[in-house]
């Protein structure tokens, strides 16, 4: 148990470095768009097809994070009415959907590298499967995180019934 909450804290603080690396290398990168045209009289052709890719990795990567601390957008009215056994069992019917869910967007993610790493960018000529990785990637870091929560959870009901 230790060692996968660790994996997923791990994980949880190296993604959001990278978020903050991607999110200042778009703002230098805007900034330099916006004086290469308005100082110099023309764009960058590329800067708008890279801060697109990065904002689609900050998208997937900012959603393991929301995994981790739980603070993606929820129905809770359902959660709130139930307790004891119910809500038990409505927590877990959750937690197999979350990771038949990340099973099923990993699987076609890695389907959707195969077509696209035949793919380059129109403006920066990169391969297109760099950019698909993000989900396979994303979906991997969710399941640790979804694992990790369901332990902590078993964990802390096991104690309490002690």
């Amino acid at each position: 148990m230790k060692i996968i909450l660790s994996v997923s804290n791990l994980l949880d603080s190296v993604i959001k470095k990278i978020i903050s690396v991607l999110l200042m290398i778009m703002t230098v990168v805007l900034f330099s768009q916006i004086i290469a045209r308005y100082v110099m009289g023309t764009g960058l052709s590329w800067s708008e097809e890279l801060v697109r890719y990065m904002c689609v990795w900050i998208i997937f990567l900012g959603a393991t994070c929301a995994t981790k601390d739980g603070s993606q957008i929820s129905v809770t009215a359902l959660d709130e009415m139930l307790r004891g056994i119910p809500k038990k069992i409505l927590s877990i019917i959750q937690m197999i959907f979350a990771v038949v869910y990340g099973v099923l967007l990993s699987w076609i993610g890695f389907g959707a590298l195969e077509f696209a790493k035949f793919q380059k960018s129109p403006n920066m000529g990169v391969s297109m499967g760099l950019v698909y990785s993000v989900i396979p990637i994303a979906m991997i870091i969710m399941l640790i995180h979804l694992v990790t929560i369901f332990l902590q959870k078993n964990i802390a009901a096991e104690e309490a019934h002690e």
